[in-house]
């Protein structure tokens, strides 16, 4: 992280900086009110103020910065804790935007946790239906994009049975279709 100490000091002695920032859409060039750094998962965020809205970027994707001689005065109100907190759960909601309608088994019920982010799983839990008479129970999972949410699924294995949206359950039966090949079928040549 080329600019941490950068970073760190602008907010100590809040300085704004201008920055070039990598979105996925591509450059951008931004004048920002650093307020907190904040470790994630081993990734740095700046939690800073942009045009009047606290917002969170990646450090990494920050290309180049400037610190600027002006200084900013910290809104008395902002708590990072809080920020980061709010600003996570919203972060999430965009990310998990389709919901996945799954039976699973007594031992996939006590895998979910394990395996899939928090607040997913606990939105899964609380949407339980009482279980069945094998005990496997139906409950929606919040998910990314159905593009990859089969991916997420495979890694219950014989624990899942999607019901729906019919897109992911065609996903699972295509993969798990590999698995059922003959070996000899899969190699080239």
């Amino acid at each position: 992280m080329p600019h941490l100490a950068t970073f760190a000091d602008a907010v100590w002695n809040q300085r704004r900086l201008n920055v070039r920032y990598q979105r996925w859409r591509g450059e951008v060039e931004r004048t920002l009110e650093p307020l907190g750094l904040v470790l994630i998962a081993c990734i740095w965020c700046l939690v800073a103020r942009c045009e009047g809205q606290d917002r969170a970027y990646r450090a990494s994707r920050i290309l180049d910065l400037e610190v600027r001689d002006e200084r900013f005065e910290r809104p008395e109100a902002f708590d990072l804790s809080t920020f980061w907190e709010s600003w996570s759960e919203q972060f999430e909601q965009r990310l998990y935007q389709q919901e996945v309608r799954l039976r699973l088994s007594p031992r996939g019920v006590q895998m979910l946790p394990h395996l899939f982010n928090p607040s997913a799983a606990r939105a899964a839990e609380q949407s339980a239906a009482p279980p069945d008479e094998q005990d496997w129970v139906e409950l929606t999972l919040p998910a990314e994009p159905l593009d990859y949410g089969h991916y997420e699924l495979l890694r219950l294995g014989s624990e899942v049975e999607a019901l729906s949206p019919p897109e992911i359950r065609h996903g699972l039966t295509a993969m798990a279709a590999i698995y059922q090949r003959d070996p000899a079928e899969l190699t080239p040549g």
